[in-house]
């Protein structure tokens, strides 16, 4: 499988970003980072926001990358999945997004209070380590799009 027989599934959709759109999507980076650090947020909330970090960096590799997701069932296991063909993300990695994915959507929509100081610590330890990857393979393949 490849991101282009995924266009031929219709799973995305072509795109031409834009450096406006990307630099506005590394800045939600910075503004959930900061928003990680206030200890005072409820771990559920602060996983959220690692998650979206996870989501966003996954988007950023995507339409850098001329693609899409359509918002539709599925486009967040599709957007983590995707991160095989961009980032060159291992699967063991996928499948732990997958299992934080599953943590937040339980505490936003069913439980509160579900989240544990150590899966924010997991969630952050991953979007720190995508985050790294994504500023490397924007210097060595994409260099316009960094600030």
């Amino acid at each position: 499988m490849s991101l282009q027989d995924w266009l031929n599934n219709r799973w995305l959709k072509e795109h031409q970003t834009s450096k406006n759109e990307i630099s506005a999507l590394l800045k939600k980076l910075k503004v959930n980072e900061i928003q990680l650090k206030i200890k005072e947020i409820t771990p559920d909330w602060r996983l959220a926001f690692a998650y979206n970090n996870i989501m966003t960096i996954a988007a950023i590799a995507l339409k850098i990358s001329g693609y899409r997701l359509p918002v539709d069932r599925g486009h967040h296991e599709k957007t983590i999945d995707s991160l095989k063909f961009t980032l060159d993300t291992d699967s063991v990695t996928r499948i732990v997004i997958h299992e934080i994915r599953k943590k937040r959507n339980n505490a936003e929509y069913d439980a509160v209070g579900t989240i544990s100081e150590q899966d924010v610590t997991e969630a952050m330890n991953i979007a720190k380590e995508l985050k790294y990857k994504l500023e490397g393979w924007l210097k060595d393949n994409h260099p316009v799009y960094l600030e």
